[in-house]
């Protein structure tokens, strides 16, 4: 992770630091879930890989106009 960009309001950092702990979060979720003990460990990489590259897996950036810059 990365330290806030200079310019950034207390309210900014907050909300990227809140961002990066919510993906930590879910990372742990997906990588621990029991779905991965009903695979078997030979496929395991492949099969994560294939999640990863799934539709849809990764969203679509907002628009420009949508994305704000900090203060």
């Amino acid at each position: 992770m990365r330290t806030a960009t200079d310019g950034w309001t207390p309210e900014q950092t907050a909300a990227y630091e809140g961002l990066w702990s919510k993906l930590r979060e879910l990372t742990a979720y997906v990588a621990w879930h029991a779905h991965w003990e009903r695979c078997p460990k030979e496929k395991a990489v492949e099969a994560r890989q294939a999640l990863k590259h799934a539709e849809g897996a990764v969203p679509d950036p907002a628009p420009a106009e949508v994305v704000a810059e900090p203060a």
